[in-house]
């Protein structure tokens, strides 16, 4: 097989580290706050207010779904086992 015209692969890659548990977020979707401040131990969430802490959640949500998704294509392609 050929991707992007390069040489074949005579070896498939081999799998990825089973993923952990999905992130489930509590909270009514809302605005995202991407500006993350500083870190903070002043306050529970370690960051300045709690709309980033939620958005920080909801961006690694974001992640660990197109990463599934990355690895069912390039096992669907045969690219990996």
């Amino acid at each position: 097989m050929q991707i992007f015209g390069r040489k074949q692969f005579k070896t498939k890659m081999t799998a990825l580290t089973t993923q952990l548990t999905t992130i489930t977020i509590a909270d009514a979707v809302g605005t995202p706050d991407y500006l993350l401040q500083a870190l903070t131990t002043t306050t529970p969430y370690g960051l300045a207010t709690a709309a980033e802490a939620i958005t920080l959640m909801y961006v690694t949500q974001n992640l660990q779904v197109r990463l599934a998704q990355l690895e069912a294509k390039l096992q669907a392609a045969g690219l990996l086992a």
